[in-house]
């Protein structure tokens, strides 16, 4: 590394001196310092992989699929947060609910988590239409629109209501 760093210092002595080829020599200098990594490193890679690395052999190809299946098996973990719980499908059916926390289940394609926000209060209201002040007080705002029903005697009724819900289970 040290021959490497002594080349590019060279080469940026010789660009400064030359002016405005000096891009030129600096360009060459790091291609020069980046083949002789990847010489290195080719080196280490044969002494490491079976067969000089040339040739893998049956060896090295099962190495490398078991590489590939660990690195997919692997992707399957996950993290359920507080407030939601994780549907695991399998094969597209549904096969559990897991709590907030970390699990597991069988990487895509052939298992999915969907993660629902349960503990989330959903709210909707019909008929009023609801604004917070910059105070904090609720100002509430009659809607016509919504608001005014008929009834079954047919009797004209003025309504306004909030439905607030939880989900709790899925499937």
């Amino acid at each position: 590394m040290a021959g490497a760093a002594a080349a590019l210092g060279e080469a940026v002595e010789t660009a400064a001196a030359l002016g405005a080829a000096a891009p030129a020599a600096v360009v060459a200098a790091r291609r020069r310092t980046w083949k002789s990594f990847l010489k290195r490193t080719q080196d280490r890679m044969k002494s490491i992989l079976p067969g000089g690395g040339g040739n893998l052999g049956f060896v090295g190809v099962l190495i490398v699929i078991g590489i590939g299946i660990i690195t997919w098996l692997m992707t399957g973990f996950y993290i359920v947060n507080e407030g939601e719980v994780g549907v695991e499908l399998v094969l597209g059916e549904v096969v559990d609910q897991t709590p907030p926390g970390f699990s597991y289940n069988w990487p895509y394609p052939v298992g999915q988590v969907y993660k629902p926000r349960v503990e989330l209060q959903r709210e909707t209201t019909v008929g009023v239409d609801e604004s917070v002040t910059g105070s904090g007080a609720v100002r509430s705002r009659d809607v016509p629109e919504e608001s005014l029903m008929l009834t079954g005697d047919e009797n004209i009724v003025d309504v306004g209501f909030k439905v607030l819900w939880r989900d709790q289970e899925y499937q």
